[in-house]
């Protein structure tokens, strides 16, 4: 199987909602619609990527650079979306398109990248801990209404 890391593209959205859905069982169009929107907006640095099998897009990594947002300065990223087609995962391809993201932020002198995971999410946690990441200094709050 010949897996191609590739840049993401506007065509790739019908592909990203359907990956999406495979996993979470959520139609999620609108927001991936607006975050495509948001990624391919004029000026902005578009580091977001798919994995490809003959044509097909299979898994995505949506990211992109702060540009102080929350109070964090420039030279850092976020991963805001991780997906992979759930028969093609446990093959690598999650961890393909994380070296190929981290090699581009590198390339852009990104300092620090940072993803927000549900604490329940055990397999998510192992997955960023396998690829270096560590709990942030951050504490993420909240307000239910």
């Amino acid at each position: 199987m010949d897996i191609i890391i590739r840049p993401l593209k506007r065509e790739d959205l019908n592909d990203i909602i359907k990956i999406d859905f495979s996993i979470t069982g959520k139609d999620r169009k609108n927001y991936y619609t607006r975050k495509l929107d948001e990624i391919f907006m004029a000026g902005k640095l578009s580091c977001s990527l798919v994995a490809d099998v003959d044509n097909k897009v299979i898994g995505f990594l949506i990211g992109q650079v702060f540009e102080g947002e929350f109070g964090i300065p420039e030279g850092a990223a976020y991963i805001d979306s991780l997906g992979i087609l759930p028969e093609y995962q446990k093959l690598g391809i999650g961890s393909r398109l994380m070296e190929q993201f981290i090699s581009n932020m590198r390339a852009v002198m990104v300092k620090k990248i940072y993803t927000l995971v549900d604490f329940d999410d055990l397999r998510l946690i192992k997955f960023f801990g396998a690829q270096g990441f560590v709990p942030s200094k951050r504490i993420s709050l909240e307000l239910e209404l």
